[in-house]
């Protein structure tokens, strides 16, 4: 049975309080104990808490509440409603609330006044249950569902990877006209768009279920960028005839999961040069602010939307902005970004200008 809590500082000090519950809350069972006659190691609590009453008179009643909270595992979302005497001063109250006190009641209590903090309090409690189950009920959702994705994302690879196996041995078989080679090249990127989801998808459910391990390790920047271009140089940044510039010389060093920086920069790169049109530039920076570091990565493209930036980082989003090469998108790019720089103790930031570009800020600490 749900119940409430009355902590008296002398005997029967509470009285008038508790009579008034007894008249609206019958749904609740009261307890009542002398506060100076037992230790909070000597209260036992059987039943639900629902709200805490507490005799502002007790001396060190915040010491008392706090050692019987941590006795008895009382959640802080059960209300603590003070009862303080006529003459409580305004740093009194002001000092309680900074303490976990959640409500008070200053003498004389009235039997309307009492009903109506002990109602808003309990309500208080409820809201917040019924809140904390919505929460638990959206985890697990999310965490069925994430399992099940990775379990088809999973069992997707096999046949992906038939079909991508089968097309490889075609030429094999006879001299392909123009035609079917176009065919076969289709197919081929078909096959990559979706073994590149099915990693996409795999990873951020494995990153945010937080069950990879960091691996940090000391990073000279300037050089770990420079390779990360060069990937992309020799894929899509030539084919559009992009340039990448990046003329950071000063050795700037960095503790951190390279792993996870490589896939940042990746996806960061990648989707500049993706929504670039043919012959502009991509423009990469890194500096060194007080204790991090700042990597700002900058296209020539579109923009992005006041509707598109309201979704930009959640999974599966597609913005409107196409890729300008026929480029594929998965839309897990940028959650992904956001996931992996959220466990590096980072943050991730834009400015951007449609029809101009878009500028993306990585903020890294040096982990230890």
């Amino acid at each position: 049975m749900n119940h409430i809590l009355l902590l008296d500082a002398h005997k029967n000090a509470l009285d008038a309080i508790a009579e008034s519950i007894d008249t609206f809350a019958q749904d609740y069972q009261v307890e009542r104990y002398n506060a100076l006659e037992l230790s909070p190691e000597q209260i036992k609590l059987s039943s639900l808490l629902c709200l805490l009453i507490l005799d502002g008179q007790l001396p060190n009643y915040l010491e008392y509440l706090h050692t019987l909270k941590r006795k008895e595992n009382i959640s802080d979302s059960v209300p603590v409603l003070l009862c303080l005497p006529s003459d409580a001063t305004s740093d009194t109250v002001a000092h309680a609330l900074s303490k976990g006190v959640t409500d008070f009641i200053i003498e004389p209590w009235s039997a309307a006044l009492v009903e109506a903090r002990v109602k808003s309090n309990l309500k208080l409690f409820h809201s917040q249950k019924a809140l904390e189950k919505q929460k638990t009920d959206l985890r697990e959702l999310t965490e069925t569902q994430n399992y099940l994705m990775s379990i088809v994302a999973h069992d997707l690879k096999a046949p992906l990877n038939r079909v991508q196996g089968l097309v490889q041995l075609l030429p094999l078989v006879g001299t392909l006209n123009q035609e079917q080679k176009e065919q076969v090249e289709m197919i081929e990127k078909a096959v990559e768009s979706g073994q590149k989801l099915i990693e996409d998808i795999l990873t951020i459910n494995a990153y945010e279920a937080d069950c990879e391990p960091l691996y940090i390790k000391e990073i000279e920047l300037s050089d770990f960028i420079k390779e990360t271009i060069s990937m992309h140089q020799q894929s899509i940044a030539d084919k559009k005839n992009i340039q990448i510039s990046f003329e950071q010389d000063t050795p700037i060093t960095l503790k951190t999961d390279s792993e996870h920086l490589t896939r940042i920069l990746d996806n960061l790169i990648s989707n500049a040069l993706k929504f670039s049109p043919k012959d502009k530039k991509v423009f990469i920076n890194l500096e060194q602010h007080k204790n991090q570091v700042i990597i700002s990565v900058k296209d020539q493209g579109p923009g992005i939307s006041p509707e598109d930036q309201k979704k930009m980082f959640k999974k599966f989003q597609k913005l409107s902005a196409k890729p300008t090469g026929g480029e594929t998108s998965t839309g897990l790019g940028l959650s992904i970004i956001k996931v992996l720089t959220q466990r590096l103790q980072g943050s991730i930031d834009y400015d951007t200008i449609l029809g101009k570009g878009t500028t993306f800020k990585l903020k890294l600490p040096s982990l230890d």
